[in-house]
């Protein structure tokens, strides 16, 4: 079954205006400037406190922030997908108090001694000193330690083939 997109516009039985997105509902926090409304989410005073904020102009949607999904991964571990952004729960995070960092993309960066570094999410890659050009070999940091595989080949700043992590 999918759900009715469109916003439903209705009130309450003590007559405060209600919005109706699916399967969420908003209540209007306040006028706003001019014909505009701002709305929060019902379920606001929930643990996971919503975050979702739709914005309207004479009673048309013009703006709306999706709610977070909670999602699992390949690997069944929990996922937050807010708009295009992906985080990922840290694997030390025990309970209701959980430690969330973004899977963006590649971040290029500079070390403290000034050599190339490649963050991905949390992987950090040193520039191979055989790297020349515009071709560049990535290895992970604890290729040493312990003895991790974790590659990245890139051609002008491009990522063009990856070899996954053992650790």
């Amino acid at each position: 079954m999918v759900a009715n997109r469109e916003p439903l516009f209705s009130k309450l039985r003590t007559g405060k205006p209600v919005i109706q997105i699916g399967q969420y509902r908003y209540h209007r926090q306040y006028a706003g400037v001019g014909s505009q409304a701002l709305w929060y989410c019902s379920k606001n005073s929930s643990p996971r406190t919503c975050t979702a904020a739709p914005t309207t102009v004479d009673g048309v949607t013009v703006r709306r922030k999706p709610p977070p999904l909670f999602l699992e991964s390949r690997l069944g571990r929990p996922v937050i997908q807010m708009g295009r952004y992906r985080y990922n729960k840290h694997i030390s995070s025990v309970g209701h108090r959980a430690l969330w960092y973004c899977t963006r993309g590649p971040v290029f960066l500079t070390s403290r001694l000034g050599r190339p570094v490649i963050q991905m999410g949390l992987y950090r890659y040193n520039k191979h000193t055989s790297s020349t050009g515009s071709i560049g070999l990535w290895y992970c940091t604890k290729n040493k330690s312990c003895k991790c595989t974790g590659a990245l080949k890139t051609i002008d700043d491009v990522i063009v083939k990856q070899k996954p992590h053992n650790h």
